[in-house]
């Protein structure tokens, strides 16, 4: 697996069900209720030192009993968010996904507070054969304005020159 460090796990689970879910309370009989969610795939980023869901919406609650069934992929990222490894298997990462157990490797099990904190917590031991490394962007040469490396980074379909110091973006030579 890479060498940077892992902070976040980003999930996209394609979701058979999306009431089985409730949000403050009230089942999400379509599924427009619950945060993350882009067609028919749900899409969080939980920080695995906290248990917290980034950019959740304050003062929301969710009981989550999703189904997936071999429709999700799982990545780590790290601090920057950059992606660094992606889970090997077809089902569920359970020791993430299903806090308490119960998710068969089908099923994503989460209570989330109104911080957006996942109920109970606890901090999954990351096994480095489960996951597959990312390949890390190249070098392409330096910064103009600090004189640093600059990367290619992949965002969606676009390639983008970043200095890897200042974050400056710059255009291809």
């Amino acid at each position: 697996m890479a060498t940077a460090k892992p902070k976040y796990l980003e999930v996209s689970a394609g979701v058979r069900y999306w009431e089985d879910a409730t949000i403050n309370g009230v089942e999400d009989e379509d599924g427009n209720l619950v945060p993350f969610r882009s067609g028919d795939i749900w899409k969080p980023v939980i920080n695995l030192d906290s248990g917290v869901m980034l950019n959740w919406p304050e003062g929301t609650t969710a009981s989550i009993h999703y189904k997936v069934c071999d429709q999700g992929e799982y990545w780590l990222q790290d601090e920057s968010g950059e992606r660094v490894a992606k889970w090997k298997g077809y089902y569920v990462p359970g020791c993430f996904l299903c806090q308490g157990g119960g998710g068969f490797g089908d099923y994503i099990i989460l209570n989330v507070g109104e911080d957006g904190k996942i109920a109970d917590w606890c901090k999954p031991d990351i096994v480095s054969e489960h996951w597959k490394a990312e390949p890390q962007p190249k070098q392409t040469g330096f910064c103009e304005k600090c004189n640093k490396p600059v990367q290619v980074k992949t965002r969606g379909k676009s390639q983008l020159l970043i200095c890897v110091e200042c974050g400056a973006v710059a255009l291809p030579f």
